[in-house]
């Protein structure tokens, strides 16, 4: 599959899943339990201006057996919990990622559905620098079936030449050196639209 826009080693993917698939994926999300991100505790990335954006169960499929199981829960919990369009999404997603330039080996992938409702956001960041993580990357998945150009969450990407400190309370030094690039590219939330990029790519989502 080739991208319709590579931005480094960023790279953006229309029509990722087959319609059946697709259908499948969305009619499991409608059905999946959310609760809000800070319901818990407050992971810092999402900031007081955010909103309250909300969160399903996070799934896990590692190397070699790529067996896509329900982080946090039991063995016999288990024996049921593993969506088989959820299974299939993760083969899509690999045979993707093996096509990719620039993607290193891939031990471990994630998956958590999130909801974004009105006015929500999440503000800039990036997944941390891959030279000290074991995270080299982080996808999105647009599983809704409509969108309109003027309802916003675009998905906006800069390249910078440095890492900066990220704080919740105080902001100033990334925003002086997002402001000193002072552009980029930006991703609508297109339906069945897959979104690829580096952990240490800075990004946000817009309200």
């Amino acid at each position: 599959m080739k991208p319709e826009l590579v931005v480094g080693a960023a790279a953006i993917y229309d029509n990722f899943l087959p319609d059946q698939l697709w259908q499948r994926i969305w009619t499991l999300l409608e059905s999946a339990p959310y609760a809000r991100t800070d319901a818990q505790r407050w992971d810092k990335v999402w900031t007081l201006a955010d909103g309250s954006i909300l969160r399903s169960h996070e799934w896990v499929a590692m190397a070699p057996e790529w067996e896509v199981k329900l982080s946090g829960v039991s063995p016999e919990q288990q024996r049921s919990s593993s969506p088989p369009p959820l299974t299939k999404f993760l083969g899509h997603l690999r045979n993707l990622l093996k096509e990719h330039s620039e993607m290193p080996e891939i031990k471990r992938i994630q998956m958590t559905p999130y909801v974004w409702p009105p006015k929500s956001s999440i503000s800039w960041h990036s997944d941390g620098p891959s030279s000290n993580s074991s995270r080299v990357g982080a996808f999105s998945y647009y599983a809704h079936k409509q969108w309109n150009a003027e309802w916003g969450g675009e998905f906006l990407l800069t390249e910078l030449d440095e890492t900066f400190k990220q704080s919740a309370f105080d902001n100033t030094e990334m925003s002086e050196g997002i402001l000193a690039k002072g552009f980029g590219v930006w991703a609508s939330p297109k339906p069945n639209r897959l979104v690829v990029n580096p952990s240490d790519m800075y990004h946000k989502v817009a309200k």
